[in-house]
């Protein structure tokens, strides 16, 4: 067993859990909600990271929005509209395209299992979030490496008949690596240049530009040797110093210029890792990655260049501990040829770590920037970059200011109702709280100025109110009330029991129902136990195996709800001191009655040892039970359970004798030994919950 726990223990620690995020939009105008695509993913005090991670509109550049995020809780879900507890700012707030993270919340403040952000995947997804009241000890690795911007389309055959340049550096073209304002209709100025990914290669077999980050992204590199050298692609610019008001993703590397259908894709960016705690304390080998991954690697055609190392943010008021924290730029893929030199691709920048505390020395930050691939031909057996060159080092920034929560939530408007559930035709309360005004959209009674009572419940409804705050803003809650079931049930229940070997035993059957019959209700109750305790002394009973079995009819009728039966057993000297009266069936000639069935339980009295040989009765040794409290005349006093593991107790002496009272938490069977000079007596008892 030791060694089932300790291996279901190594598979959880080494379990991946996914960070799971989705896209939002349409934040209405006072900030306080957003519509999500998947609102099945979060909870009502979740703790969610809101972020934009790209450009909306022509014109959108670093000066204005791209990368703004904030921290916020969850306070109700209604359908896909997500109610938060403070108000987006502006710009978040106008903005087009959003996604919501849910953050990982550890609940024993250590991180075992590996934590992964899922890919961006042009709508969502490429952070993860982490946050914790608390100290967070990190013992497990945290990724988001590859999971950054990627490139979207690739041309797998621009010209084949010429070398001229395409001199198109500001489009958007097949082939490009994806950046923050890469998308269509949106031109990158010489200033911005940092928002776009990669460019491809824009001439005959020339490679692939590296993506930019904090670092500038790598030069792709030239044209095939068959045609006079044209200069290599120019990796786009590094981005301004970060101090984490904005959280990009790394830009990916563009693809080679391909026309033998063999040129490299260009190597995705890295992701985004946001952790928010009171301490961060790492462990060793503890490893927390952003980084971009290679380009690829072509045959006769240009290569990718490598894609870009994305962010890593430490919100903490202190980092201690060894652990290791990267955000490197993707290397630049190689070209083999044949008979000609072909652009490699350049190296993706390296990305930024920044933390609002210092970092201890034993905790390493790495964000250089990618190498540039390399050019190789077999016929000449020679090698060289083509102009390809390596993605710039990234930033490492600490100390930068920690996120503030918002000093006042949002004014709080709710709906409220004294019951969800009513009796079948009953009618209830609902009132408003918070509520400047309050419109009901649906057919209730009017009781005052905020509360009304609903119609009588027959099936179950949403009620909906369209409150206004005392900001102006308009908040539509709803509640759903239902008639509670009409349960037409029987408890069928046996009594416990105890008694001496050779004693009948009473056995008392309960039938009871849950509601007024409207007609005789008849049927049997099928009860068994072990044949070598209890014997069957009635017509009633009989013995089938090692069970014991008796049938117990019953009746009732619209005056009586509940009726008892009894039967008898004998006690008998078997290998157990306590077994169960089941009950195995109950056949009713109602078939929309369910039934609920409560087994009992009959315990042996008076089990002694003596001389080693079990007896029925020792009259020298006297042992009386009250509640947990246990009395007897001997001397000595064990209580074991049924592992045999002696349990722990309170005893004294009074003018009675030897008094022990049981530890209240103690329930099931135990067995009580008593020793008086050279007799022993063994008693079994049952503990119930009291």
């Amino acid at each position: 067993m030791a060694m089932l726990f300790v291996l279901m223990c190594m598979v959880a620690d080494d379990s991946v859990q996914f960070v799971q995020s989705t896209w939002a939009w349409s934040s209405e105008a006072c900030g306080s909600s957003i519509t999500v695509q998947q609102s099945r993913w979060f909870e009502a005090g979740d703790h969610v990271l809101i972020h934009r991670p790209t450009c909306d509109h022509e014109g959108d550049r670093l000066s204005h929005n791209v990368g703004e995020w904030s921290w916020n809780v969850i306070d109700t879900i209604i359908g896909q509209r997500i109610y938060l507890t403070h108000s987006l700012q502006e710009p978040l707030s106008r903005a087009r395209h959003l996604q919501i993270i849910r953050a990982v919340t550890p609940d024993d403040k250590r991180l075992r299992r590996r934590i992964v952000s899922r890919p961006w995947n042009g709508l969502h997804g490429g952070v993860v979030a982490l946050w914790s009241d608390d100290t967070v000890h990190i013992e497990s690795p945290i990724s988001a490496t590859s999971t950054g911007f990627y490139q979207p389309t690739f041309d797998w055959n621009s010209s084949d008949t010429t070398a001229r340049f395409d001199e198109q550096p500001t489009a958007v073209l097949p082939g490009d690596g994806m950046g923050p304002c890469s998308v269509p209709l949106v031109s990158i100025d010489s200033l911005s240049s940092w928002g776009r990914g990669g460019l491809s290669g824009r001439a005959h077999n020339s490679g692939g530009a590296g993506g930019a980050s904090a670092g500038r992204g790598g030069n792709g590199g030239s044209t095939s040797s068959a045609f006079s050298p044209i200069n290599s692609m120019q990796g786009a610019s590094a981005r301004p110093l970060d101090d984490g008001t904005r959280l990009v993703f790394g830009s990916s590397g563009g693809g080679g210029h391909g026309n033998d259908l063999d040129g490299g894709r260009g190597g995705r960016g890295g992701g985004i890792i946001v952790i928010r705690a009171r301490h961060i304390q790492f462990h060793t080998g503890s490893i927390v990655s952003a980084d971009g991954t290679n380009g690829h690697d072509a045959s006769h055609d240009g290569s990718g260049g490598g894609g870009a190392g994305g962010m890593v943010l430490l919100d903490a008021e202190s980092v201690s501990g060894d652990g290791l924290i990267t955000a490197r730029g993707g290397h630049g893929g190689t070209s083999r040829s044949t008979l000609f030199l072909c652009g490699p691709g350049g190296g993706g920048a390296g990305g930024s770590v920044m933390s609002t505390s210092a970092l201890p020395a034993s905790v390493r930050c790495i964000v250089s920037g990618g190498a540039a691939g390399a050019s190789s031909a077999i016929s000449s057996d020679s090698t060289a970059d083509r102009g390809a060159t390596s993605g710039g080092d990234g930033t490492s920034i600490h100390p930068i200011a920690r996120w503030k929560p918002p000093t006042a939530g949002i004014p709080r408007v709710r709906l409220r109702q004294a019951d969800t559930m009513v009796a079948f035709g009953s009618t209830t309360l609902l009132w408003t709280e918070g509520a400047t005004a309050t419109q009901w959209l649906d057919n209730v009674r009017t009781l005052g100025r905020d509360s009304v009572s609903t119609p009588p419940i027959e099936r179950g409804r949403w009620f909906r109110a369209r409150m206004t705050r005392a900001d102006g803003c308009v908040i539509l809650d709803s509640v759903y009330v239902r008639p509670s079931p009409q349960a037409r049930t029987l408890v069928a229940s046996i009594g416990d029991a105890h008694a001496r070997p050779g004693d009948t035993v009473d056995v008392y059957l309960s039938v009871r129902a849950t509601f007024a019959p409207q007609r005789t209700i008849e049927g049997i109750v099928y009860v068994s136990t072990h044949s070598y305790v209890l014997l069957p002394i009635t017509s009633s009973g009989y013995v089938s195996g090692t069970r014991t079995h008796i049938k117990f009819p019953f009746r009732l009728g619209a005056t009586a709800a509940s009726t008892y039966r009894r039967d008898q057993l004998r006690a008998a000297l078997g290998d157990s001191a306590s077994v169960q009266f089941r009950i195995d069936s109950v056949i009713v000639n109602d078939s929309s009655i369910t039934v609920q069935k409560r087994p009992g339980r009959f315990t042996l009295d008076d089990l002694c040892a003596t001389d080693g040989r079990v007896r029925l009765f020792s009259p020298q040794i006297d042992v009386a039970f009250r509640g947990r409290t246990i009395t007897t005349s001997a001397n000595e006093l064990f209580i074991s359970d049924v592992l045999g593991r002696i349990l722990a107790h309170h005893s004294a002496n009074d003018s009675k004798g030897l008094v022990v009272t049981l530890d209240p938490t103690l329930r099931g069977l135990i067995f009580i030994a008593v020793v008086d000079g050279e007799y022993m007596r063994t008693v079994p008892w049952w503990i119930s919950a009291d």
